[in-house]
C-alpha cells in the first residue's frame, strides 16, 4: 500500500510542477456541487462495491473492505479534484485562450449546437458558474454538471483496479478488472443524481 500512497504523492507534485498554475480556478467549477456528492456518498458507495466486488469474485466483505475504502479514499479526496484541475487547465483554459486570441473554434462557439456541445464537453467544467451570464437552458446546466464527470470516471475506474490488482493475487487482471467496473457502473449513480439534483435547484 505504501507503494501505491507513493505513486499518488507523485503525480500530485507532477501535476502541481508542471501544469501552469497561473490559470488555476477563474471561476467555481462544477466540482463544487460534485465533489461534495461523492463526500456525502462515499459509505454508501464503499460498501456497494464491495457487495458488487465480492459477489464477482467470490470473496467475504471482511476481505475486502481495507483495499476499497483505500482505493475509494484515493479515487475520491485526490483524483477527483485532480482530474478537474486537469480538466480545467490543459483542455478548457487553453482552448479558451486560442479561441480569443486566434478565433479558432469559432464554428462552435457561435453556433447555437456547437455552442451546446462544447458547454457538454470542454465546457462543463464550469458550467454551472457561468449558466446565469450567457443564459444557457436548465437542461443544459442539469446535464454539463453529469458530463463534468466523465473524465473522472475511466481515471477513477483504472486507479481502484490497479489499487485491487496490487493487492489481490487470487484473481487474473482480467477479472479484477470487469469487477471493479461494474461495481463503479452501479455506485456512481448516487452522486451525480445528487449533484443533478443539487444543480437543478440552486442554479
Amino acid at each position: 500500500m505504501m507503494k501505491i500512497l507513493f505513486q499518488v504523492m507523485f503525480i500530485i507534485l507532477f501535476v502541481t510542477v508542471f501544469v501552469p498554475v497561473s490559470y488555476a480556478f477563474q471561476a467555481e467549477p462544477s466540482i463544487s456541487y460534485t465533489f461534495p456528492s461523492y463526500l456525502i456518498f462515499l459509505i454508501p458507495i464503499i460498501i456497494i462495491e464491495i457487495k458488487v466486488i465480492g459477489k464477482f469474485l467470490g470473496m467475504n466483505f471482511q476481505a475486502l473492505v481495507k483495499i476499497v475504502v483505500i482505493a475509494n479514499v484515493i479515487s475520491t479526496i485526490v483524483v477527483l479534484p485532480l482530474t478537474a484541475y486537469l480538466h480545467a487547465n490543459v483542455i478548457y483554459y487553453p482552448l479558451e485562450n486560442l479561441y480569443a486570441s486566434y478565433g479558432i473554434g469559432k464554428i462552435y462557439m457561435e453556433n447555437e449546437i456547437g455552442s451546446y456541445i462544447y458547454r457538454l464537453s470542454v465546457g462543463s467544467v464550469f458550467l454551472p458558474d457561468v449558466a446565469s451570464i450567457i443564459n444557457l437552458p436548465k437542461w443544459l446546466i442539469v446535464s454539463s454538471t453529469a458530463m463534468s464527470l466523465v473524465p473522472f470516471f475511466p481515471v477513477c475506474w483504472l486507479v481502484e483496479y490497479k489499487i485491487l490488482q496490487m493487492a489481490i493475487d487470487d484473481f487474473s487482471k482480467k477479472q479484477v478488472c470487469i469487477a471493479v467496473l461494474k461495481a463503479n457502473v452501479i455506485s456512481c449513480w448516487l452522486p451525480i443524481l445528487t449533484a443533478v439534483i443539487w444543480v437543478y435547484l440552486t442554479v
